[in-house]
């Protein structure tokens, strides 16, 4: 039998062990006493495989060591207390030990008993704010009235309770808490007793540590007035904001709580970061036909011009190869911004941007310089977000693909490109975290015009909206993705759309999905050979949909995993559209959780149009793609 099947064959005997309601280990020596399995029985209120692993006795398990009764003891009242946290009062849960040898079976007999109901009293509430009213603080007790009770939300519901009557002007509240185990009438009264103290209003504030237009900036950022009703929440949110203004190393915002004060009066003390800074970066990309390595070097000012103004400089090398080391495309970009955040007004930032770019793609090099300014702002929420801006470029073609003839040359206009476009962009982002969003929305519309009035020689419309959701399923998250794009009237080379890659359609390899040029190209050993190189299109639609899992730990390492289903097109036109007849890919994937996000391993298998004609036509690992990536795809 092979080593993987002998792993096979061991992970799924571990698998039924525990989903037998125990953990088993045997032991080599057959003379010392050792804990050979650990069960539970009874239980139907908590899962088995939730109480199992808060044991000691599973570690004495896992190190095959004899049975502590100072343990034993320990561990029953554990598992009681697990029980007593949802109510179940009258719980019984006595030890059952099974000798055979030096063998000793624990096994946790548990009678549960009835499940006390939840009441909710909350007392000693002001009776003339209707902010804190008592129908409206009750509802923010995740406990229904006769419900089962559960002692993790009643604990939750404390430090909520308590931050909405500070946000009432109540700076000097405090809140008490205890449950009533009323066993007679398997009842459980969660009581909240408050002391408000009187009301309060926003004093002075003092800032420190901020030198010159710094000081403007984090008062412009202060979510509160003086003389405002105190709210607890209006002091975190400033918090918030000047951290995210990005120049500061440390924030710290006081509230002086003098019990003798109804005026609070708030110190706000900064310490400025560092102002120069220094990053670099690489990675290493692997497809089936070619390698891809990357580099970055970066050096940025903070308060080169004001103290709101950052000046960097940044370039971008690249180089991809095929796998016998021919083949050889550079790609560099260099550039040089300024930043200068509040610009004419507060949480305004204006980007301005100059660059020369020499990239290779796979049809061709485009090379020369580029100019873009931006401007973006919110739109009266945080999770608002609107850019506009204006952009120029002029590329000139070189080392064009001989099967790119004279006539595709004039026709995707692979002489001369001078573009000139005014941008659009609206976002709105209402997910709960958007590194790794567990539920919420996320939209964003682009548009660019492209005109003789911004310097260019093309007149278009490009417009791409995209819409992601997250749905929670218990543990797991649903994500869905949908994008499509079109370009009306000139289409510049650069600008056109191709997809395929690691965070659309997985199952094409980066920019392999999209309409291409094909011909003959003889080899060195004298053969002719098929050679097809994409060239994008001016209509795109993509959609994705995932099934995420929560993180396992195995060997050390926490990881996900991920099934997902992708679809796409890229044509010249919409109606060569079929949203019926999309290219569709499936697969799974690897998520390594690290600190700085979720390292990415996913394998896609085209389903459909793989013969001959369609992009990437099938071959060696082909309908496969293999993909790496930093994040989630979306």
């Amino acid at each position: 039998m092979s080593r993987l099947a002998v792993a096979t064959l061991a992970l799924a005997m571990c698998v039924t062990a525990v989903a037998c309601g125990g953990r088993q280990r045997p032991r080599a020596k057959a003379t010392d006493e050792f804990l050979a399995a650990l069960q539970i029985v009874g239980n139907k209120a908590i899962e088995t495989d939730d109480l199992l692993p808060g044991l000691a006795l599973a570690r004495a398990l896992d190190g095959g060591r004899p049975v502590d009764p100072f343990v034993l003891a320990n561990d029953l009242t554990r598992i009681r207390g697990a029980y007593v946290r949802i109510g179940f009062f009258e719980v019984v849960v006595k030890p059952r030990l099974t000798h055979a040898g030096p063998a000793t079976t624990v096994t946790f007999v548990v009678t549960e008993g009835p499940r006390a109901k939840t009441r909710v009293e909350l007392l000693g509430l002001p009776t003339d704010n209707a902010a804190v009213a008592l129908v409206k603080l009750r509802k923010l007790v995740p406990l229904a009235d006769g419900a089962p009770f559960d002692y993790e939300a009643y604990d939750d519901a404390k430090q909520t309770l308590l931050a909405a009557i500070e946000d009432a002007g109540y700076a000097h509240a405090q809140l008490g808490a205890t449950v009533i185990a009323d066993r007679a009438n398997a009842e459980a009264v969660a009581r909240y007793i408050f002391d408000p103290g009187p009301p309060c209003v926003f004093g002075k504030v003092t800032v420190s540590g901020a030198p010159g237009d710094l000081e403007d900036a984090v008062r412009a950022r202060l979510a509160f007035k003086e003389g405002a009703i105190y709210s607890a929440s209006a002091v975190a949110k400033t918090q918030r904001a000047l951290y995210e203004l990005g120049r500061f190393s440390t924030v710290r915002v006081e509230p002086d709580h003098d019990l003798a004060a109804t005026a609070i009066a708030v110190k706000i003390s900064v310490s400025v970061g560092t102002r120069h800074e220094t990053k670099f970066g690489g990675g290493f990309g692997y497809e089936p036909l070619t390698y891809d390595f990357r580099a970055r070097a970066g050096y940025s000012v903070a308060g080169c011009i004001d103290e709101l103004t950052t000046c960097s400089i940044d370039g971008q090398p690249a180089l991809t190869l095929g796998h016998d080391l021919t083949n050889l495309e550079p790609k560099i970009r260099a550039l040089a911004s300024l930043t200068r955040l509040d610009l004419l007004r507060t949480f305004v930032t204006g980007n301005a941007e100059v660059g020369y770019d020499y990239l290779t793609v796979e049809a061709y090099t485009y090379t020369g310089p580029h100019a873009r300014l931006g401007l973006s702002t919110p739109l009266g929420a945080p999770w608002a977000l609107l850019r506009v801006g204006w952009l120029f470029a002029y590329y000139g073609f070189v080392n064009i693909d001989p099967v790119v003839n004279d006539a595709d040359r004039a026709r995707l206009g692979l002489d001369v490109e001078r573009l000139g476009a005014y941008e659009q962009a609206l976002v709105l982002d209402l997910r709960d975290n958007p590194v790794a969003p567990h539920e919420g929305l996320y939209f964003e519309a682009r548009v660019s015009e492209g005109t003789p009035y911004g310097g260019g020689q093309f007149t278009y419309l490009e417009v791409v909206p995209e819409l992601r959701g997250y749905v929670p399923l218990g543990k797991y998250v649903l994500a869905a993705r949908a994008r499509a794009g079109q370009i009306f009237g000139d289409v510049p080379a650069t600008e056109r759309f191709f997809s395929g890659g690691a965070v659309n359609q997985r199952g094409f390899n980066e920019r392999r999905l999209a309409p291409t040029i094909a011909g003959d190209q003889q080899q060195s050993d004298g053969t002719v050979k098929l050679h097809s190189v994409p060239v994008g299109g001016s209509v795109i639609v993509e959609s994705g949909l995932e099934l995420r899992t929560p993180p396992i730990s195995l060997f050390g390492l926490d990881i996900g995993f991920v099934a997902f289903l992708d679809y796409a097109d890229v044509t010249d036109s919409r109606a060569a559209i079929d949203l019926g007849r999309l290219h569709a890919a499936t697969g799974g994937g690897l998520r390594f959780q690290t600190p700085f996000g979720a390292i990415r391993l996913d394998l896609g298998y085209r389903l459909n149009r793989t013969e001959r004609g369609e992009p990437e036509p099938t071959g060696l690992l082909r309908p496969f793609a293999i993909h790496f990536g930093i994040g989630e795809a979306y």
